[in-house]
């Protein structure tokens, strides 16, 4: 198909970073050889898509993205979020009092992405297809995205799936000469913000290792999005006079497009850049708003300091302890919406000053430019590059016990497969069948992607207090103290008010690798 000579201008090499917030779509341009985004906001300027539906009662139509997001007809109408967070977990949405799956819905929703394509070429076809897997995204998860794709009739265009951090690092790539660096690659999204150093060396091929990576969920554009529709509210309710807990839906939904169309000018203010005048023309008398800079700074300045401290946690949380800072980082990486805001902008060239990289042209995209970069090597369009992406802080196994019930053995997971050493873990409860007044003991394993259990070793817990069969609870929580090394404590966490819990603890600590 892609044989030396002139290419069909209706064949399209995609690339897709498909978010649970927005996605986004490109394709690889194989006459000038650039990658290129496509506009999918629907005429908003945005180069990315909600990833959001809406059924329409009255019409019994879909609307997608942006227009999903600004009409809203009648309370009937159903808007439909959380596309890819539901995938693999057999949730439904009721439609006309019928279930709908997620796989079907995401299945809508990435026809309709990819048929932007069309509005360059009304006979577009998708000759290959790259998409991007978010890092949160489990292995049931991935079996149903390629469900997804084959009811949208893609299937036989997508070539793989990609980690978005590969793709990122594809688009970094492109036309720039790889040399054995450190990078710090810093992704700024709406539901949080992740980061890490990566160690890059060359040889026959790229190896990119993670010598550190962190993720907070206190960070994101869905936060400062919060605060500043918040601000909004107050002035809505002080200029007339409504209790903040009693305004409306309809004037909510009025100042949550109010904060998602304006938030954009209000983040982007400079020092300088004067007084912005926003005019509530949907409060009853309108009124008007000026904001300066200082008020910018003001709603800001919390997310500032969780940035800051998200940067020391960077360098600080590394594997095998590590020794990094960002003087040690030749070069900074900084995609995802957030960095549209000036703030983010401005701190990361103060801490990272004359570091090489810093911004992609639109942040927001990077990833599917490189998914479509990928895609077009993949279509051997341009010179195969193998980039080897290791991600050492990332668990390969699920970590958890085994329990005995009802005369059956059963492994209960505490830490799942792919999340990661530092993260914080829930805290699990078990009730001990029959009495408490012999040792319990507990079995700590580990389950390979096979389902093969490797046992660790043994918590014995003993001197709990005499109850009766049944009504005796152990809460067990696991915490790495490092990359290595595993903590399990084990504690009485009693019985209701009958049975209160006693201060029985126990600790294990063992190694995993």
């Amino acid at each position: 198909m892609f044989a030396a000579g002139k290419r069909n201008d209706a064949w399209f090499i995609l690339g897709i970073d498909l978010g649970n917030s927005a996605s986004s779509l490109a394709y690889f341009d194989a006459n000038r050889m650039s990658p290129e985004t496509l506009d999918i906001s629907g005429g908003y300027g945005r180069p990315t898509m909600p990833t959001v539906m809406q059924y329409v009662n009255e019409t019994k139509e879909w609307v997608y993205g942006e227009y999903a997001l600004d009409i809203r007809n009648s309370e009937a109408d159903i808007n439909v979020t959380g596309l890819l967070e539901n995938l693999g977990k057999n949730h439904s949405v009721y439609i006309d009092k019928k279930p709908v799956s997620y796989a079907a819905l995401m299945a809508m929703y990435l026809s309709e992405l990819v048929g932007n394509c069309k509005s360059i070429n009304p006979n577009a076809v998708a000759a290959g297809i790259v998409a991007t897997l978010p890092a949160y995204i489990g292995d049931e998860a991935k079996e149903e995205l390629l469900v997804v794709f084959e009811k949208a009739g893609l299937d036989r265009s997508l070539i793989r799936f990609a980690d978005e951090r590969e793709c990122i690092f594809a688009r970094y790539f492109y036309k720039r000469e790889i040399e054995d660096s450190k990078l710090l690659l810093i992704d700024f999204g709406a539901r949080q913000t992740r980061g890490g150093v990566y160690s890059v060396k060359t040889g026959s091929h790229t190896d990119i290792t993670s010598l550190s990576s962190v993720f907070s969920a206190g960070i994101g554009t869905n936060e400062v999005h919060a605060a500043l529709y918040g601000y909004f509210e107050r002035i809505y309710c002080e200029k007339t006079g409504t209790a903040r807990g009693r305004i409306s839906g309809a004037i909510k939904e009025q100042l949550e497009h109010f904060t998602y169309r304006h938030e954009d000018v209000i983040l982007q203010k400079a020092p300088n850049s004067g007084v912005t005048k926003l005019y509530f023309n949907f409060a009853y008398p309108p009124f008007e708003v000026a904001i300066d800079y200082r008020k910018t700074e003001e709603l800001v300045e919390p997310y500032r300091l969780k940035f800051e401290e998200f940067l020391r946690d960077v360098f600080n949380k590394t594997y095998n302890s590590v020794k990094l800072s960002p003087s040690c980082v030749d070069g900074v990486i900084c995609c995802g919406g957030g960095f549209g805001m000036l703030w983010a902008r401005e701190l990361i060239k103060r801490v990272f000053p004359e570091k090489k990289g810093m911004f992609f042209k639109n942040t927001t995209t990077a990833a599917a430019e490189g998914a479509s970069i990928i895609a077009a090597r993949e279509l051997n369009v341009l010179e195969r590059q193998k980039l080897m992406l290791t991600d050492v802080h990332r668990l390969n196994c699920d970590i958890g016990l085994i329990v005995k019930q009802k005369g059956r053995q059963g492994f209960v997971p505490l830490i799942e497969r792919n999340s990661f050493w530092w993260q914080e873990h829930l805290r699990k409860y078990f009730i001990v069948s029959g009495s408490a007044d012999k040792d319990v003991n507990i079995e700590i394993c580990r389950r390979e992607r096979d389902g093969k259990l490797e046992k660790f070793g043994d918590v014995t817990v003993s001197g709990l207090p005499p109850r009766p069969k049944n009504t005796t609870r152990l809460s067990v929580s696991m915490e790495f103290i490092d990359a290595a090394n595993l903590v399990t404590t084990v504690k009485d966490a009693g019985f209701g008010e009958l049975f209160p819990a006693s201060d029985i603890e126990k600790e294990y600590i063992v190694r995993i690798n």
